[in-house]
């Protein structure tokens, strides 16, 4: 923000800035929620493709007379019926949907706060306002009626806070600079954030594979150069191995949200250039309904590639 901008800012708004919302009751019970799916259904996807290496890893140890036939038959298959428990586990669960449900709500309840604080439009008028936000919020939880809330919800919060009722009271300026700082380049910091350790991951899981194929390669290599079986059932191991990295790759869609969050991150910070001509409050709803739609699209892209089944 200029310096002009800057000026606007009361201290305390200057301090709430760095601070989260103090957002409705649905939105902390539903963000929770999808924080919960999505740690649950990610461990369980380590846990069954551990298994699956660890089961093709048996008959490795099997062809070099390490242990007895009978012994490693017995962990091998016992590692692959525990894999196949645990996915018939994971798909009884739904940790999944509860990740992408609880994302979509908490998502759009984020956004109807900001929209509602900013007295942007469909909570333009004091006289309908409250009961606008109330009707958004029952729509936006039963659209998804499968999420299962779990969170405790502090029997203080309300679904309109104190807080959301101060914001929307300041001057237009105030709230202008507040959703600057408050939401875009809070958003745009998590987008860069996000993007780069996407990338990160993308390359380390990407390497990991390769790697993995390559002593796949090379050990199938030596193998015929040897006439070894029991060399080549070590690769199947590597081979099983680099199936499961590059599914762990998959399963984050590093690659793709990268990308994702690059381009909103630059198009947030093009809406942002153009705050400080925001000067009414015609202006500041169209500066929110700017930024909101840039972020809700954004979001529909990544429910849309979760939507769609890993390759494998």
């Amino acid at each position: 923000m200029s310096e002009s901008t800057e000026r606007h800012i009361a201290p305390h708004l200057a301090d709430a800035a760095r601070l989260p919302i103090d957002y409705p009751a649905l939105y902390q019970a539903a963000s929770q929620s999808s924080r919960r799916g999505q740690k649950l259904f990610k461990l369980l996807t380590w846990i069954e493709l551990g298994l699956v290496v660890l089961g093709a890893g048996a008959a490795a140890v099997a062809s070099l007379s390490i242990m007895s036939e009978r012994l490693v038959a017995l962990l091998a298959g016992t590692a692959f019926l525990l894999a196949i428990v645990t996915r018939l586990s994971a798909r009884a669960r739904q940790d999944d949907s509860a990740w992408f449900d609880g994302r979509a709500v908490a998502e759009t309840v984020k956004s109807q706060t900001w929209r509602f604080v900013m007295r942007a439009t469909p909570f333009d008028q004091d006289s309908t306002a409250d009961r606008a936000f109330a009707e958004h919020l029952h729509r936006t939880l039963h659209a998804r009626s499968g999420l299962r809330i779990i969170a405790d919800v502090v029997p203080e919060r309300g679904q309109i806070t104190e807080q959301m009722r101060s914001i929307r009271d300041l001057p237009v300026f105030e709230r202008r600079d507040l959703y600057v700082a408050g939401r875009i380049q809070d958003q745009v910091d998590w987008y860069c954030r996000s993007a780069r350790r996407h990338r990160r991951m993308s390359t380390r899981w990407s390497m990991l594979a390769i790697t993995s194929e390559g002593v796949a390669i090379l050990t199938a290599a030596v193998a015929v150069a040897n006439e070894s079986l029991a060399l080549l059932d070590l690769f199947g191991v590597f081979g099983a191995l680099a199936a499961a990295l590059t599914a762990l790759n998959q399963l984050g869609r590093h690659e793709e949200s990268a990308r994702a969050y690059s381009l909103a991150c630059q198009e947030l910070l093009t809406i942002a250039s153009l705050a400080d001509s925001v000067a009414t409050e015609e202006d500041l709803a169209v500066l929110v309904q700017d930024a909101e739609g840039a972020i809700s699209r954004e979001h529909t892209m990544w429910m849309a590639k979760r939507a769609e089944p890993l390759a494998g």
